[in-house]
């Protein structure tokens, strides 16, 4: 009876145990979906030796009451690396897409820029010459610009409803017109790349396709 007991008592410990286990990983596995949700997906396996990672976005831009997924794609591991930008449309199709280097975010607010062309450092600065230790400071504060960057693609004022209505008519695509200037449900994003200038895009409902609607230099 007494080893019956002691056997009893051995499994529920080894039960208890296992549960216990379980909702650990449980709680670490809900974690690690909470970031992901959070920073974007990256995933673990790499494509073409690329390892990939993704923002995304749901945003009305074909259709005031649905949301498309506005995506920026790029090298988790090379943010200055190529760039997909892409919007797939509520019912799954791509509707947009565009390529570029992620340099292209890269403007005269890029650290290293600031730091060479400081008048204190005067017109002849060898930038060739500069320390390991300050060359490895800058290039690790310009990626950090070019992530700040990418994080602030999808911020919600690049998006406009009525563009054509709202936009300064020198900056208008006159030849892109067709089935957005009569519509005032028309959603616009804007594409900002150098930060002095941008691209607005909308969708034309007459025309089916992504418009090239107006840009600034």
């Amino acid at each position: 009876m007494k080893k019956i007991t002691i056997l009893i008592l051995t499994i529920i410990a080894i039960i208890a145990i296992i549960a216990l286990v379980q909702n650990r990983n449980g709680g670490i596995n809900t974690e690690s979906k909470k970031v992901t949700s959070i920073i974007g997906k990256q995933a673990n396996k790499t494509e073409n030796g690329i390892k990939p990672c993704e923002i995304i976005k749901k945003h009305p831009f074909s259709r005031q009451d649905s949301e498309d997924t506005f995506k920026l794609k790029f090298n988790c591991e090379n943010l200055e690396d190529s760039v997909t930008f892409q919007i797939i449309g509520f019912s799954g199709d791509l509707i947009y897409e565009q390529r570029f280097l992620g340099i292209s975010f890269y403007d005269y607010g890029r650290p290293s820029y600031i730091y060479e062309t400081d008048p204190k450092r005067g017109k002849d600065m060898n930038t060739q010459k500069l320390s390991g230790l300050v060359a490895d400071s800058l290039q690790k504060a310009d990626i950090m610009y070019i992530k700040n960057r990418m994080n602030d693609f999808f911020d919600e004022d690049r998006f406009m409803v009525n563009p054509m209505a709202k936009l300064d008519k020198k900056y208008l695509n006159v030849f892109q017109f067709d089935g957005i200037s009569d519509d005032p449900t028309a959603i616009g994003f804007k594409i900002q790349l150098f930060l002095e200038g941008y691209e607005m895009i909308a969708f034309s409902k007459k025309m089916k396709k992504v418009q090239f609607i107006a840009s600034a230099d």
